[in-house]
């Protein structure tokens, strides 16, 4: 499995206010080119919910803490800590820190993608974070048409999170009938208080290092 060692990182739900659709793209857009100057921030992502038209998601990876205090404390998260009230009614934004659990990353030049969220059965945590880690690494390294794929575990207690990218269409239409979900389903009632949470969304900008 290509992998590149993160470790941690950054989810950030945005919300657009009414009017500000647009305004968020395009804050996206210059989120991306400045994660480029960040030499800690490894992996960025500003994406868009399919049939969800004003909810946006920052996702990003990096290989240690220190790298991602570093990204916590620089341009991006200055600009968004600036433009969110603006952008989103919210004072401050909501910034979940997670934990990488197994990852997979090749060059690519990504364009949609799957978050999929997860609620683990509390006597089945230890169970859900080794099958979403080394686990989960064979199967998700078979799909070559799938270079990008995160195993996530989040703060809030006993969610878990998978968020995968796609340079086409197609190739994620394969994925949702291949080997990854029907095995995650399998596992599911055993694993999860409930089933999973797919939601697709496009690619508004991304900064990628491999």
């Amino acid at each position: 499995m290509p992998v590149n060692d993160v470790t941690h990182a950054l989810y950030v739900p945005l919300h657009a206010k009414a009017g500000e659709h647009d305004h968020v793209i395009s804050f996206l857009k210059n989120g991306a080119e400045l994660a480029k100057g960040e030499a800690e921030t490894t992996q960025w992502y500003g994406i868009q919910f399919d049939d969800k038209d004003e909810q946006f998601a920052i996702f990003d990876a990096f290989h240690n803490e220190h790298g991602r205090e570093e990204h916590l404390h620089g341009p991006v998260a200055a600009a968004l800590t600036e433009a969110s009230s603006r952008l989103t009614g919210e004072a401050v934004p909501e910034i979940d820190k997670t934990t990488i659990l197994s990852s997979k990353s090749a060059l690519a030049k990504p364009t949609i993608g799957v978050v999929v969220w997860l609620k683990g059965k509390p006597d089945q945590i230890d169970n859900l974070r080794s099958f979403l880690g080394k686990e989960a690494e064979p199967i998700v390294d078979e799909e070559d048409f799938m270079p990008l794929w995160y195993a996530i575990e989040l703060d809030e207690e006993h969610k878990f999170g998978i968020v995968e990218f796609f340079e086409t269409e197609a190739d994620r239409q394969k994925h949702l009938a291949g080997k990854v979900r029907a095995t995650l389903f399998e596992h599911a009632a055993r694993l999860l208080q409930g089933p999973p949470e797919i939601n697709r969304f496009k690619v508004i900008a991304a900064s990628v290092h491999v």
